[in-house]
């Protein structure tokens, strides 16, 4: 770690509603193999709301019990094309966006803004959908086995919602000892990498 670079965050502040001795950075970064387990669990009620950029193919987030589409939910990459994939799965066509990339869904709708304010919409029907009873996991899928399809992403935050209502605001930032994570300013929960190495940030 670059102790004068943690050194200047530290004096610019930034670091509203995080722990004492906590340092807000912009994103956290995963070579591959770090992943987070949010302890959230998403279901019909469930809206998300995620600022992101992934450069490889791979699951941003998402959890699954089995492969049928009412117990899984995952933001996927492949190629040119960011899959929605919960009941019914929505695409996005993402060439030609400029990242980072934010998406949120209320409901069946789910919107995709790049960082010019360019901005895609597409729909995932709920109907029958009950979602999967694992925790959704940040740079990876939660599966029965573990931790699968990881990729290399940045992820700036991630808020889930419950019936409209804020449960989950994750911020990227780094412990006390320097440590990146993401802290839950709602849950007052840190969240470490569950994978191989560490993440990097920026």
């Amino acid at each position: 770690m670059n102790r004068r670079r943690l050194m200047a965050l530290k004096k610019s502040g930034g670091s509203v509603g995080l722990p004492d001795g906590f340092t807000a950075v912009e994103y956290i970064q995963t070579s591959g193999e770090q992943w987070i387990d949010t302890g959230y669990k998403y279901g019909v009620s469930s809206d998300i709301e995620v600022k992101f950029d992934i450069s490889t193919g791979g699951t941003l987030l998402g959890a699954q019990d089995t492969n049928d589409r009412k117990y899984k939910f995952a933001v996927a990459l492949s190629g040119n094309s960011l899959w929605i994939i919960r009941n019914v799965s929505a695409v996005f066509d993402i060439s030609g966006m400029t990242k980072p990339l934010i998406l949120k869904n209320t409901g069946d709708l789910f919107k995709l803004t790049d960082n010019t304010g360019i901005e895609k919409r597409e729909w995932a029907d709920t109907t029958g959908y009950i979602g999967s009873q694992l925790s959704l996991y940040l740079f990876a899928r939660h599966d029965p086995t573990g931790a699968t399809n990881m990729n290399k992403s940045l992820i700036y935050y991630c808020r889930f919602y419950e019936n409209g209502e804020l449960v989950c605001d994750m911020r990227p930032c780094l412990d006390a000892d320097g440590v990146p994570c993401m802290y839950d300013l709602i849950r007052q929960r840190t969240l470490y990498n569950q994978g191989k190495g560490s993440f990097t940030w920026g």
